[in-house]
């Protein structure tokens, strides 16, 4: 046997070999791995290898191939939460081998019907039901790649479904794993019936993502009609909480409480992004997230859900114990293609004393005075999010306002972002875009938007 049996005896459909092995059990492989079952095709002979198929340049999701979606995903999809949220945007054009890719990723080294492998068949289990590997081959041999699948990734299915349907039989005498699994049932009739009722704002969202990969001004044409209307009704529906963490990535998850919030304010900062390189950190923290505060489809809502601190099943099975969560999608956070600086850039507060439009910029002037702003912030009882070793983060409030000096030069920002502002406002700006303005406690501009 020679090395170039290996890949047949290690053959993953999209997986390779775990980076834990290293090369110093190859030697081992021959008399360790598996039988491997190769599909009837004696005259088939591959053409082409996966690394073929990692995707260059910039690629929306929506054109990628089946195959492509297994072994060519963008990186900002490869992290445990990544998975999901590749999967929830292609949707029902998910290829047979991206599936299993992200079934093997899901339930990787869960091999014990714990706590965790229940919520974790809450996300998947869906998917684990639909893998047909020899769809899969189908994929693979229309795209000229090996068609040998390792008995190892047939057993391994195998074994997740199994485990899988013993959960769901537990599930009838206990109402903790009852709770769980009704999370991912819940979830995924709302996100169906969302996506029914809203096919056009989920279709521009998704299209603006992939307009924001492609970089190119064309495919943004027209986004402002689309989008501003509905982000203008959903700030003005808000009542967003002041925050001194990161303000804009606050705003931003103060928008997500209903998945109608998630695609208008996606939707409206990919066009923002589009029409004004400024708005890449809103652009970058209404399309980034965490586990408990993103949903992008019937995945990655149930996991949300799950994630909920209200979510306390009890199990009749002591042996279940609810805080062994978070697993680790919760320690991973999604972060969309743009400069992460720019979501979080400092703070500039001043008070406008002119406002002045020339063409595509609006020149802001500012009174050197001071300026009321808040002096001393204390937790509230409303939760922000949820970090990677579970603990709650609560939104901050202001506990005690002041005056602080106010000295700024004159700025331009871009007139499209310019709405709502008006001499005698305090402003805060990050990295040239407008983040709110407002006049003591009132409002009267958000993330580009009249009030």
């Amino acid at each position: 046997m020679n090395d170039t049996m290996v890949p047949l005896l290690f053959a993953h459909v999209g997986l390779r070999l775990p980076a834990r092995l290293g090369s110093t059990v190859l030697g081992l492989a021959f008399a360790l791995a598996p039988a491997v079952a190769i599909a009837a095709d004696d005259d088939y002979r591959a053409t082409k290898t996966e690394s073929d198929y990692e995707t260059q340049g910039k690629r929306a999701v929506a054109s990628l191939s089946a195959i492509e979606q297994a072994f060519g995903k963008p990186n900002d999809y490869r992290n445990d939460l990544g998975h999901l949220v590749f999967a929830d945007t292609v949707g029902a054009k998910l290829g047979h081998a991206a599936r299993w890719e992200l079934v093997s990723n899901c339930f990787e080294h869960h091999y014990k019907k714990d706590v965790k492998f229940i919520a974790r068949w809450a996300v998947c289990g869906d998917d684990a039901k639909q893998v047909n590997f020899d769809k899969v081959i189908a994929e693979r041999k229309a795209a000229g790649l090996d068609i040998s699948i390792g008995n190892s990734d047939k057993d391994r299915l195998a074994e997740i479904v199994a485990m899988g349907a013993d959960v769901e039989k537990d599930a009838k005498d206990d109402k903790g794993i009852q709770q769980v699994l009704a999370v991912g049932q819940s979830a995924r009739t709302e996100w169906a019936e969302f996506a029914a009722n809203n096919a056009d704002l989920v279709a521009t969202a998704r299209g603006l993502e992939d307009a924001v990969r492609l970089g190119h001004a064309k495919h943004f044409a027209g986004c402002e009609a689309k989008t501003r209307p509905a982000f203008e009704k959903l700030a003005r529906a808000t009542h967003f909480e002041d925050s001194d963490r990161d303000p804009l990535l606050s705003y931003a998850n103060q928008l997500r409480s209903t998945l109608a919030g998630e695609f208008t304010a996606l939707a409206w900062g990919a066009c923002a992004y589009g029409l004004d390189q400024s708005a890449e950190g809103l652009f970058g923290a209404v399309a980034s997230g965490s586990a408990n505060n993103l949903a992008r489809g019937p995945r990655t809502l149930t996991l949300k859900r799950l994630l909920a601190p209200t979510l306390k099943p009890k199990f009749a099975d002591r042996d279940l114990v609810w805080e062994q969560i978070p697993f680790s999608f919760a320690r991973h956070e999604y972060q969309a293609p743009v400069n992460v600086a720019a979501m979080i850039a400092t703070q500039q507060i001043a008070r406008i004393s002119k406002v002045e439009a020339k063409g595509d910029v609006t020149v802001l002037s500012f009174k050197r005075d001071k300026i009321e702003a808040c002096l001393s912030w204390v937790d509230s009882d409303k939760i922000d999010s949820i970090d990677g070793n579970g603990k709650v983060v609560y939104q901050r409030q202001c506990a005690r306002r002041g005056m602080v000096e106010n000295s700024m030069e004159p700025l331009e920002v871009a007139t499209v972002f310019a709405a709502g502002l008006k001499p005698g406002q305090a402003v805060d700006i990050l990295s040239k875009f407008p983040l709110v303005s407002w006049t003591g406690k009132k409002w009267h501009a958000v993330m580009g938007v009249a009030l």
